[in-house]
């Protein structure tokens, strides 16, 4: 384990995503909360530039937008930037100000990008993917492992995405790593920092959750599916 929080699912709604703030469509920067107010910053190269502007004084978290984002998913990963100061206080060694992003970035150099699965409101929960990208070395503290190119949620969205809506709808594989995970996510949701602290696990369960069928089974929090 690597300290980690589980925390219970966080799911965002369109009322939240809102930040009153607008900018032009075609181009790209940065939003910014600087003293709790987000500032829209206009930038050519928003990854290479962004660094610095985590660095300001005041600043809490800072977003990534591409040409041609939806203001909804840049307010989305803004929320979700704050989101994660929340699930990593007590650790100023990994820093105080979270940068994501909507669309996947290119990090600058010896930074590492990581792909965060997050449950949006529209009424029932969606999934969505957004970005977080941080020094290697601070990635390497969270994880509890030297990072690899491509993160093992970039790598498996399609199946976790699946099976974050079998732990949300209590229809887990009736195998034994179903019922690990069942029993190891305890009532709680499975977060993405859930699947970093146990990605042995979740891969087991990923390969047992294809070509299951739904039967219900008395485990707290989540339940079971049996093989056809």
């Amino acid at each position: 384990m690597t300290g980690m929080r589980v925390a219970a699912e966080r799911v965002f709604t369109a009322a939240e995503a809102g930040l009153g703030l607008t900018w032009p469509v075609e181009q790209g920067g940065m939003v910014a909360m600087i003293d709790a107010a987000a500032r829209w910053l206009a930038a050519r190269t928003p990854e290479r530039e962004v660094a610095a502007v985590a660095s300001w004084p005041r600043v809490t978290s800072v977003r990534l937008v591409a040409p041609g984002t939806d203001p909804g998913r840049a307010g989305l990963a803004l929320r979700f930037a704050e989101h994660l100061a929340y699930l990593r206080r007590g650790r100023p060694d990994l820093g105080g100000v979270f940068i994501t992003a909507a669309d996947r970035p290119t990090p600058p150099r010896g930074w590492v990008r990581l792909a965060h699965l997050v449950a949006f409101a529209v009424p029932d929960p969606v999934d969505e993917l957004l970005w977080e990208i941080l020094p290697s070395g601070r990635a390497r503290r969270w994880l509890g492992r030297r990072p690899r190119r491509r993160c093992f949620v970039e790598a498996h969205r399609p199946g976790l995405v699946r099976l974050r809506q079998a732990a949300r709808t209590g229809r887990l594989a009736d195998t034994p790593a179903g019922h690990h995970l069942a029993a190891a996510l305890h009532g709680h949701e499975l977060s993405t920092e859930f699947v970093y602290g146990h990605i042995r696990l979740v891969a087991r369960a990923l390969r047992d959750l294809a070509g299951t069928r739904a039967v219900r089974a008395p485990v707290v929090g989540a339940s079971v599916v049996t093989g056809p």
